[in-house]
């Protein structure tokens, strides 16, 4: 076994190399202006997907409410995870119900784009356990539709 290295061959932290409190203040206030400023953008971008999607559940057509707590409310979904590279857009995002939401979480329903419109178009949604499919339109392309024909 070999000898222990003397007390003054140890690694020491070098005086006067921590970054100054107020500059850690400053980049504090900076991370929260930040945060601040990319709320009120996610509050525009689900209002209008709440627009669009008529606060209507994509996956089961199911009527919710925004202050409706957990059983009725809305969740907005990303259709491509966040954490897979997903945007906050109105693009990737579509309203769910809470029991599509958890479903598609737990892996149980699956939901992809058919489009390269995004949620603006159709979405696929495919059951899991059942292996029943369905495609969703946001209710106001239906009505767009019907009015056409």
């Amino acid at each position: 076994m070999p000898a222990p290295l003397p007390r003054s061959t140890y690694a020491r932290p070098v005086m006067g190399t921590a970054t100054p409190k107020h500059k850690l203040r400053l980049r504090a206030e900076d991370r929260y202006k930040e945060k601040l400023a990319n709320e009120k953008l996610e509050k525009h971008i689900h209002a209008a997907i709440d627009q669009r999607d008529g606060l209507r559940c994509r996956a089961f057509q199911t009527k919710l409410s925004k202050n409706g707590g957990l059983m009725r409310g809305v969740q907005r979904h990303h259709i491509i995870f966040r954490s897979m590279g997903g945007a906050t857009t109105t693009r990737n995002m579509c309203v769910l119900g809470p029991l599509a939401h958890a479903k598609i979480h737990a892996r149980r329903l699956t939901c992809r784009m058919m489009t390269n419109r995004g949620a603006d178009g159709p979405l696929e949604f495919h059951d899991t356990n059942t292996g029943k499919r369905w495609v969703s339109l946001p209710p106001n392309t239906v009505h767009k539709l019907k009015d056409q024909d």
